[in-house]
């Protein structure tokens, strides 16, 4: 008795880059497998490695609007908003220490400190309010290219253990600046000096990488190669069949997955070192869990129509570990964007993720091929971030409330693979996932093939 086709369980992760990674050509999922009538009793275990590349041309700012420009996500990227409170609080009869309202002491960052003071009048005028005044619009190219696996195995009916893992290679090239008002650089010479002294202080090549330098960040691209995220997966499930006309028959297969992530750094870790500068890009662009351990709960319901297709419908929600943190840069005012100056010591909790998935499986429409297409609709929830240092507490209040709401995103995400049965036991396939729609999240293309055994 044939049991199922493949009933499907999402891997979902808190990434706006990545949220629903691809392991093999059937989805972002875990495939139970179909059990043949002579080899009811026999345990069952597929291996599949997949190869993949993804690109982004795109991505869904705050407004749900499409921008070409990945660099303007969450806003443009504000460089004079930096010193903004600097020169709110400015007097020049008073110790800096007595109320700067920034983590470290203003010595640690003589430059900054002395453009805020000797432009302050020029910067006091300016509201940051549009986020253009002082600005850049950013552009920059990003790859990744990687290698999954997922191996799949089903001791006995009605369980199913999945494990999934991988190593991946990320880069970004250089960025672009551009000045948000007119679409082009910022314009370097003596007549653009004269007119705006405070812009050349704060917008000039030169003078932005100096300033981003000594405050411990740089504007460039960058490549890593590094893990991927660690996901282990257990599925229940409990075949009903219900008989038709002629012995064709429909099989109703309600299933319930329980599975976590490990982030792949922290099974390889790596130590930065004392010198290394933070590249504002890789902060823009997390991969995998983003450093959060996280549990899943999902919930699905299939229909197995004999010889047709598989229809399956799940639900489900994923939750992540707190840690505490001093390496995650807050705001320390409600002006600035991007860039943001300080790192306090934090609890970094992340909101939980919604998923909802409408999956299609079809085995045999072309004779030895397998469709497989699905829908997710994800919605992350916004984090709670919470400075522990009571000293600053006050000074990140803002920030953190904005980095919070800067944190959630929702996207909608379809996936179209193929599979070709080469053996009984060797498959190989291609697929595409794609980000239709969304908020706060990058629209990437995902292009990946697998080459699976089954046993």
């Amino acid at each position: 008795m044939t049991l199922l086709s493949e009933p499907l369980c999402s891997v979902v992760v808190n990434n706006f880059v990545d949220p629903l990674p691809v392991y093999t050509v059937r989805g972002s999922q875990m495939s139970l497998l179909g059990r043949k009538q002579e080899d009811e009793k026999r345990p069952y275990f597929s291996f599949s490695i997949s190869p993949y590349t993804q690109i982004i041309k795109a991505c869904y700012g705050p407004s749900s609007a499409e921008t070409q420009r990945l660099g303007d996500r969450i806003g443009t990227w504000g460089m004079g908003a930096m010193a903004h409170d600097l020169i709110a609080n400015y007097a020049s009869d008073r110790d800096p220490e007595d109320y700067i309202p920034v983590y470290g002491d203003p010595e640690d960052f003589p430059l900054f400190w002395n453009r805020a003071k000797t432009h302050r009048v020029a910067l006091n005028a300016m509201q940051f309010t549009n986020q253009r005044e002082l600005a850049y619009s950013v552009d920059f190219d990003y790859e990744k290219i990687g290698l999954r696996t997922e191996f799949c195995f089903e001791p006995a009916e009605g369980i199913v253990v999945s494990i999934q893992a991988g190593v991946l290679d990320q880069k970004a090239s250089d960025p672009k600046f551009q000045n948000p008002a007119t679409s082009a650089e910022y314009v370097e010479s003596a007549a653009a000096l004269s007119a705006s002294p405070v812009t050349a202080a704060f917008m000039w090549n030169l003078e932005r990488d100096r300033l981003l330098d000594e405050l411990g960040m740089h504007a460039k691209g960058y490549q890593e190669i590094a893990l991927d995220d660690f996901t282990a997966q257990v599925a229940l499930y409990y075949p009903i069949e219900f008989g038709g006309k002629k012995d064709e028959f429909v099989t109703l297969i309600p299933r319930v997955t329980l599975g976590f992530t490990v982030p792949g750094e922290k099974i390889w870790e790596t130590k930065p070192l004392a010198t290394e500068k933070e590249s504002v890009l890789k902060m823009l662009l997390p991969r995998g869990a983003d450093g959060f351990t996280g549990f899943s709960m999902e919930g699905a319901t299939s229909l197995d129509f004999k010889n047709t297709i598989n229809l399956t419908f799940s639900g489900g929600y994923t939750f992540f570990k707190e840690r505490a943190r001093t390496d995650l840069r807050v705001p320390n005012n409600e002006f600035q964007s991007v860039l943001y100056p300080f790192k306090p010591p934090v609890n970094h909790k992340r909101g939980g993720v919604w998923n909802l998935t409408a999956s299609m499986f079809s085995d045999g429409f072309v004779q030895g091929m397998k469709c497989y297409a699905d829908y997710s609709w994800i919605v992350k929830r916004r984090d709670t971030i919470t400075v522990t240092d009571s000293d600053y507490v006050g000074v990140f209040k803002a920030g953190c409330n904005t980095l919070a709401r800067l944190s959630e995103f929702r996207v909608g995400v379809a996936h179209l693979g193929l599979i070709y049965e080469m053996t009984d036991n060797l498959q190989a396939g291609t697929s595409l996932q794609a980000v239709l729609h969304g908020t706060q999240v990058y629209s990437p293309y995902t292009f990946t093939g697998t080459l699976s055994i089954v046993f």
